[in-house]
């Protein structure tokens, strides 16, 4: 496991004008594998849609959510599906980075 990830969860907090902004925030940070890298491009209303998937592999006993990301190299990854290891030696963590117009 040569990579470190960042796991975020969205957060709601109050703003120096007293209102509410989404943020989010660091769960933890771990070593991982990427697995697998690929890129596709899909044609959509807009223009040309660049994605990009990514698998991460991380081990332990962690809790993950759907409604987290994966912060790594700067960039955000979406969190699609969980699985793939025995939940006792780790998890597995597809995830996609959509990028506009590219």
């Amino acid at each position: 496991m040569r990579h470190v990830i960042e796991l975020q969860s969205a957060a709601t907090v109050i703003n120096p004008a007293g209102t509410p902004v989404e943020t989010w925030s660091a769960v933890g940070t771990f070593r991982a594998e990427v697995v697998q890298q690929d890129a596709q491009e899909f044609l959509r209303a807009q223009g040309a849609v660049g994605e990009v998937g990514a698998v991460f592999r991380i081990r332990g006993l962690v809790t993950v959510q759907l409604a987290w990301r994966v912060m790594f190299r700067g960039e955000i990854y979406n969190i699609r599906e969980i699985g793939g290891l025995d939940r006792q030696t780790g998890l597995e963590l597809r995830c996609t980075r959509i990028e506009e117009g590219s």
